[in-house]
């Protein structure tokens, strides 16, 4: 049951930010600039996504424990 939830939890925590960088691509197609040097970060900074950038890497963390432990068991 780990090993499933484990990988839910990695398939969504790289889909959110794989989301985040392809919005990041368009809004800098889009020429809008920000003060920070890495475009990333001035986009997550500028539209408040770092609640989302956190969680989906708290999410990656907890399917990589989750997946550990279940072959940990083994």
């Amino acid at each position: 049951m780990k090993k499933y939830l484990g990988t839910i939890f990695l398939i969504f925590g790289f889909l959110e930010i794989i989301v985040l960088s392809a919005i990041s691509t368009f809004d800098r197609v889009m020429c809008i600039m920000y003060e920070d040097t890495n475009h990333f970060i001035g986009f997550i900074n500028n539209y408040g996504l770092w609640p989302f950038l956190i969680g989906s890497v708290i999410v990656l963390f907890c399917g990589v424990v989750l997946i550990v432990l279940e072959y940990s068991k083994r």
